[in-house]
This record gives structure tokens, sequence and C-alpha cells, in this order.
């Protein structure tokens, strides 16, 4: 803002009565943050000012984005790989425990965001349409305690959310125990620890694998053993064909609740998603990249 118009302006502030006087500076503080966004030079103060009239609306969005986070990780486990959008990352700094490692590197990566941009960059893109301004927007939006007072002001959303998300699973168990769940729901039963049950699967591959290296003659007693000589087969190796076909034949079983029978087929609909619907050409590529590795350490 030039002297002549702060100066215009200090004039007319003696004339006019104080709540004029702060509504004009407010209007004086918004238009001197627009020119420092405009021109890339606005700090923390600027976009404090900017997004103010905005803020309490903007904290609630980010509560129930924060809850759609939580219910995200509860369906689906937590992500294979960071997450590095903005909107996501701001979610997470609320969901997750105020300093714990994911949400101390959501708020770092938040910044990193948040800092000004090389001049290569700043010359391409509008300011008001860049990562910049929502890092910034999304920091202001987190308070200075980086979203700690959001995350308890979320606790009671998240336990309601708790509470429905359970009360859905419960019902998909009791649809997997009388055996009426469906094939799409037992890959919705599995999402959750997903990962963690692929981990047991490479491992108990990888020893099949080594075992069978050494000379070993495997059985296949039953469809967890099935699965895991299916993985433990790299890619470019022929899978016997009676493996997938007994995963298959368990899968497709009519079985009698409390029977072995039903276990099995209970077993088999969770491993078909585990094994992956590409039949392991996904899980036998990971096997191959774990087993290079391995052999790569040792030679070094």
């Amino acid at each position: 803002m030039t002297k002549p118009l702060r100066r215009r302006l200090d004039a007319i502030a003696k004339a006019v009565p104080p709540s004029l006087v702060d509504q004009l500076e407010a209007l004086t503080a918004q238009a001197d943050a627009v020119h420092h966004i405009d021109t890339w030079s606005a700090g923390q103060r600027d976009f404090e000012i900017y997004f103010a009239p905005t803020l309490a609306d903007a904290r609630e969005k980010l509560i129930a984005a924060a809850v759609a986070h939580r219910v995200h990780e509860w369906d689906a486990g937590p992500p294979p790989v960071e997450e590095w959008r903005i909107p996501i990352l701001a979610a997470a700094a609320v969901d997750l425990v105020p300093g714990s490692p994911r949400q101390t590197e959501a708020i770092d990566a938040l910044r990193t965001y948040a800092e000004v941009p090389s001049e290569d960059y700043r010359e391409e893109h509008d300011p008001w349409d860049s990562s910049w301004l929502e890092a910034n927007r999304r920091l202001v939006i987190l308070g200075a305690d980086h979203g700690a007072s959001l995350h308890h002001e979320a606790a009671p959303a998240m336990e309601a959310a708790r509470t429905e998300w359970t009360a859905r699973r419960e019902a998909l168990a009791g649809k997997i125990h009388n055996g009426t769940a469906s094939r799409t729901a037992f890959y919705v039963w599995v999402q959750p620890d997903l990962e963690e049950r692929r981990q047991r699967l490479l491992a108990q591959a990888l020893d099949r694998q080594n075992r069978r290296a050494s000379g070993e003659v495997l059985e296949n007693d039953d469809v967890q053993e099935a699965a895991a000589e299916l993985v433990s087969h790299l890619p470019g190796e022929t899978v016997p064909e009676e493996v997938p076909w007994l995963l298959r034949a368990a899968r497709d079983q009519h079985t009698t609740i409390g029977t072995p029978s039903h276990q099995e087929w209970v077993e088999a609909n969770e491993l078909h998603w585990i094994v992956g619907p590409d039949g392991g050409k996904a899980m036998r590529e990971r096997l191959e990249a774990l087993v290079t590795s391995s052999m790569t350490e040792e030679v070094s």
C-alpha cells in the first residue's frame, strides 16, 4: 500500500467512529495480504489475515475430512506409501495422534509445500492456484498447535464413526460365519490388514522356495500351503496345475456351517484377495524382488 493512501486513511480515521476505524484497518490488512499473495511474498501473518473470515467453516470441514481419513484406514489399513497430497496431509495431521511420527511427518510435508517455490515455478504458476497457497491455508486451519486442538474436537465424531464401522464389521463377520458372504464381501473383509497378510504369505512362500531348492518334497495339505506354493514360484517358473485348481475348488465349494469345509471355504475366499485377483502375478513379482534384494545383500 502506498504512503499517500495510508496518509489519507489516517486522516479519515480521525473523523470516523472507532468501529469503522477497525473495519477500515481490517480491510487494509486484507488488501495488503492479497497484494503479498499476488507477488509470492506473503508470510504466515498474511495468510492468517486472508483466511480468517472463513476459518471456522474450514476447521469444521477439516474435522470431517479427518474422520473420513480415519475410516479409510480402518477400511483399508495404513497406506503402503506416504500420502503427499495436501488435503490428505492436513486430514492426517488432525486424525493422527499429535506428535506421533506419522503426524509429525504430515506437518513437515505441509511445511515443505508452504515454502516459497522457486522462481521458475513462480513464473509458470498462478499463486492463487498453487500448492504453496493451499499448504499455507491448511497450516492456518491447523493452527499454532498443528492440529492438536482439532484432534480433540474430532474425538466425538471419531467415536461415532468407530461405532458405525464396528457394526458394519460385525454384520460382515456374521455373513461369513453363516456362509452367505459374497466374494466381494471377502474383499472388504481382508482390506484392513491386507498388507500384513501378504507379508506373512510372502514369508511362507520364500520358505517353501528355499526348501524346494534344497530338494525337499513339499505337500499342499491345505489352502494356506497351496497359496504359499503358488506364490513361491517366481515369474517365468511354472506353477503346478493342481495348486490354483485346489484354491478355486475350495473357494467354490458348498459348505455346512461349523464343519472343516466351511473353514476351508472362508480361508480360500480370503486367500483369493491376498494372493491377488491377478492369480498371484504381482505377489510373485514381489517375491522375485525380495529374493533379488537378499542376493544383492549377500554379495555386498
